[in-house]
């Protein structure tokens, strides 16, 4: 009796053992190294630096004295709105004011080089966040600006279609 409840059952048994759980992994929560941006170089502005990834925490913006913010949790360079930012000195993004339409701004990895011509560049008050809310696919780079920094400026630029 005991063997015929085995052999009824085993197939079942060996089901269930051998039954993975289903992964889900969506773009939203992966970001493979190969996609993160690691440097940045402004030729007309002569700006070559490196980006670290960055985070905001009750308001506190993460930013580095030695390296451009990359908001890890923006686009990167696959997809997205790209959110990269510094402090406003001229070995960072002090100088990005002088960014006009069509100016070339050039983001690389190990693994590749993007390339992102500018739409746009203005200055807002600090309490405009639409263009960080954006959601194209797109790079959004600001610093502050203004008197006591009350101001951002903003420099909007879209990846240039390769041939």
């Amino acid at each position: 009796l005991i063997g015929a409840l085995l052999f009824a059952f085993i197939p079942h048994i060996w089901e269930k053992i051998n039954q993975k759980e289903e992964v889900k992994i969506t773009q939203a929560n992966l970001i493979l190294p190969n996609d993160k941006p690691q440097s940045i170089e402004i030729p007309i502005l002569d700006l070559k630096m490196e980006i670290k990834e960055a985070s905001v925490s009750a308001n506190n913006w993460e930013i580095y004295d030695n390296a451009v913010s990359w908001l890890k949790n923006s686009g990167d360079l696959k997809s997205g709105n790209m959110i990269l930012y510094a402090h406003n000195d001229l070995s960072k993004f002090g100088k990005i004011i002088q960014l006009g339409q069509g100016s070339e701004i050039i983001l690389k990895n190990q693994w590749q080089e993007k390339h992102y011509k500018v739409i746009d560049a203005f200055q807002t008050s600090n309490q405009d966040l639409w263009p960080i809310e954006a959601k194209e696919n797109r790079l959004t780079m600001y610093t502050c600006s203004g008197l006591f920094d009350v101001n951002r400026f903003f420099v909007i630029a879209e990846p240039v279609e390769e041939n």
